[in-house]
């Protein structure tokens, strides 16, 4: 009989290997790993790729970001090395509205919509689909009012 306690005390050692505690608690080598285009600097042409995939006008698209960016009534805030812009809608319906009209009175006094109603031709129906673009991504109620007002003239 103690030959088979003894072999069954063998093997469930084998089968129980205790681990230390300290063991548990390292950091796996592969928690480690950190993705080359998280380090290296970026080897290809970024204005290319905007330019690729914005299409036409990105650079006046650019500009009219820019002009959101630079105003208060956009909600404009700094995280990590970029700035991001967003409406606030903990506010009530009645102020969200009153902050779209202002947001569109701030559009239309740096020029953002000059030449809507008065130039024609295809670039024209482009700016204006682009800005209705730009300002629907920031805040819908600004894309439907600019398409109310120029794209049903």
């Amino acid at each position: 009989m103690n030959i088979f306690r003894f072999r069954i005390q063998v093997l469930s050692n084998h089968l129980h290997i205790p681990t230390p505690l300290s063991a548990s608690l390292e950091a796996s080598t592969c928690l480690h790993h950190s993705p080359p285009e998280l380090s290296e600097p970026i080897r290809f042409d970024t204005r290319k790729m905007r330019k690729l995939l914005d299409g036409h006008n990105w650079e006046e698209r650019d500009m009219l970001y820019q002009l959101m960016i630079q105003s208060e009534l956009f909600g404009s805030k700094e995280k990590g090395s970029g700035v991001s812009v967003g409406p606030d809608y903990n506010q009530s319906m009645k102020q969200q509205r009153e902050m779209t009209m202002k947001r569109m009175l701030y559009l239309s006094g740096h020029g953002a919509f000059d030449g809507f109603l008065t130039e024609n031709g295809p670039q024209n129906d482009l700016r204006i689909a682009y800005t209705t673009e730009i300002a629907a991504q920031f805040d819908l109620a600004c894309g439907f009012m600019i398409a109310v007002q120029f794209l049903l003239w």
